[in-house]
């Protein structure tokens, strides 16, 4: 369950976000969503256009902030 309504990665921005701004955006999310336990991140659908960078980076921040 979302926690403000604002708990998911916005799967078409990651087609033209920065790594940089991938890895905010990952942290920002984990930190909503990860108080309490219980929260599995993940993306609704991932477009084919997304550089594969982008999603490596997305799974990178995912396992550096996602930890309890």
């Amino acid at each position: 369950m979302l926690k403000d309504g604002k708990s998911l990665i916005n799967d078409i921005k990651l087609i033209n976000t920065s790594e940089e701004e991938i890895e905010k955006e990952v942290k920002r999310i984990m930190a909503v969503g990860a108080p309490g336990g219980g929260f599995v991140f993940g993306t609704l659908v991932m477009p084919y256009l997304i550089p594969e960078n982008n999603i490596a980076s997305m799974i990178k921040a995912a396992l550096k902030y996602g930890k309890y």
